[in-house]
């Protein structure tokens, strides 16, 4: 009997030690509450405060996985804190954010998507450097752990129609890798990585795009939506020079024939003469000749016997016979077809340059007036700029500009493009420092004889360099031009 009482009371005593237990993760779970009830109450404050009456809006959006209804640039720099509030308290698990924003680059639209730790210093960035953008909700994510990238994949089957787009990444594999999206505010790396992508609808195609890209190597499934409408009005040339427009505009209804469809076609006897007659300034646009040739082969201006002979390193030609031989191939093909210049044009666009942009412009100008090419749309006559510039290449590279710093800036600008900032500035580069900066200013020069522009961003560069030395270069070759 006493036995019994015992293993009672002993029983009694382990009740009262759960029970004790209980009501500590209890009152554990209570203060965990009363926290999360205060960062509530506090998070809704702020939103008030910043003009928001709802706190589920970005929360609803964070949850679904499309990015879409884009935003101008210029209307989130009111609301980057309470973005950064609600992604640290709302996505505590995630420890990347992803964005795309969008930019309209005449009849095309140019896709970004680019990835940071940081969400404020992301879209400072995109506010400061592409301030008429349209940007899109956060998208919080994570790398898997056995994978270093995430990867934008264009093959996946689409739920609704999108007949008549054109959705052409620059660059395959599509990649982001985690330890560029970790450097992105580190001294050398200002500028966050990103996916490019031209997205361009026909006259034919469907209104609007609601195109699906999955994401690759996240942790948890994320797919990504391209959203666009269609552009109604046909691509013109633009209008820089003061009392041109109407005169281009004529020149556009004389030389361009409308077919049914509403598509315009160049005229092939026109075209063809505007490429004998700037084939030297095409020579020197700087574009890729790997870059052009896999092109000329997927719209089939080429074959892949020619595409060899161009590139192949076996080959005894010259560099400048390989340019002479393609743009006798692209000539031939426009006097036999004239769409093949709007293509070309198309092409010098896509490779995303300063230089080869205003030579696809200055070709269509050459088009529409072919006795007005005007060379000099900026502040600088760029005739003047390229001599200078050309005169003055060993005080240049006397002054000691950091190459690295050089090319981030110009990569900034589109005087480059990331393939050439990385052949200048990577270490498994066989050239020299010196043939480096060689190469350096013969794409600024190439870039000024299309754009004088570019001259005054160089300057600029320099003066934000910030050294005696390189204001003083700025100012001496300031100098230099006034006084041709």
């Amino acid at each position: 009997m006493q036995n019994l009482f015992l293993e009672s009371k002993k029983e009694k005593e382990i009740l009262q030690e759960k029970m004790s237990l209980l009501k500590g993760q209890l009152f554990d779970k209570e203060k965990e509450t009363e926290a999360l009830a205060e960062d509530i109450k506090l998070l809704k404050s702020k939103l008030h405060q910043s003009g928001h009456t709802s706190t589920d809006t970005w929360h609803e959006e964070s949850q679904h996985e499309e990015a879409t209804a884009p935003i101008p640039c210029t209307e989130i720099s009111s609301d980057l804190n309470t973005k950064v509030v609600i992604s640290r308290t709302g996505i505590k698990s995630a420890a990347y954010v992803g964005l795309i924003f969008y930019e309209e680059k005449r009849a095309k639209n140019l896709v970004y998507f680019t990835a940071a730790k940081d969400l404020t210093a992301l879209l400072e960035f995109i506010h400061k450097k592409h301030s008429q953008a349209e940007v899109g909700p956060a998208i919080p994510f994570q790398f898997k752990d056995d994978v270093g990238y995430i990867e934008l994949k264009f093959d996946a089957p689409q739920k609704k129609p999108y007949t008549g787009w054109s959705i052409e990444p620059h660059v395959e594999p599509c990649r982001l890798y985690r330890h560029d999206v970790d450097k992105f505010g580190d001294t050398w790396y200002s500028i966050p990585p990103y996916c490019l992508v031209s997205v361009y609808g026909s006259p034919g195609a469907v209104p609007s795009l609601h195109y699906s890209v999955p994401l690759d190597g996240v942790a948890d499934p994320v797919t990504l939506y391209i959203d666009r409408s269609l552009m109604r009005t046909a691509p013109s040339p633009p209008s820089t020079i003061q009392g041109t427009s109407s005169s281009s505009s004529t020149a556009i209804s004389q030389t361009r024939r409308e077919t049914e469809e509403g598509t315009f076609i160049y005229r092939s006897d026109i075209a063809y003469k505007v490429m004998i007659e700037c084939a030297s300034l095409i020579k020197d646009c700087g574009i890729d000749t790997h870059f052009l040739v896999d092109k000329l082969l997927e719209h089939k201006i080429i074959n892949a016997r020619e595409k060899r002979s161009l590139t192949d390193g076996y080959t005894t030609q010259t560099a400048g016979k390989r340019w002479d031989d393609l743009l006798l191939i692209i000539s031939r093909s426009i006097r036999v077809d004239g769409e093949v210049f709007g293509i070309f044009l198309d092409i010098l666009r896509e490779e995303g340059t300063r230089r080869t942009i205003a030579l696809a412009d200055k070709l269509l100008q050459k088009y529409n007036a072919p006795d007005q090419l005007q060379f000099d749309v900026g502040t600088f006559r760029s005739d003047i700029a390229y001599r200078v510039m050309t005169e003055c290449t060993t005080m240049i590279k006397d002054y000691g500009i950091d190459i690295h710093i050089l090319a981030e800036n110009l990569l900034e600008h589109n005087i480059i493009n990331a393939r050439e900032k990385r052949e200048i500035t990577d270490g498994y580069t066989t050239q020299t420092a010196d043939e480096r900066m060689d190469e350096l200013l013969h794409i600024i020069s190439s870039s000024i004889s299309m754009e004088g522009e570019v001259f005054g961003i160089f300057l600029d560069i320099l003066r934000e360099e910030g050294t005696r030395r390189t204001i003083k270069l700025a100012d001496r070759l300031m100098d230099k031009y006034n006084n041709f």
